[in-house]
């Protein structure tokens, strides 16, 4: 069973990671940096900002 702690710390990571994608999919580059710093400091991983923002740029092409 997941701590309260881990718990905020994954509901953080998942609105993040969400964040990061709708910048991606609105191309909000002035937002972006500030986000994904957000998004790292709530857990999110450098590789999965780099496959949200690889993924979306391929989507929009």
């Amino acid at each position: 069973m997941a701590t309260s702690g881990s718990v905020r710390t994954c509901r953080h990571a998942t609105r993040s990671v969400v964040t990061v994608a709708a910048l991606v999919a609105k191309n909000q580059v002035v937002e972006m940096a500030f986000h994904v710093n957000v998004a790292l400091d709530n857990g999110v991983k450098p590789a999965e900002l780099s496959e949200i923002i690889t993924q979306g740029g391929l989507r929009r092409s």
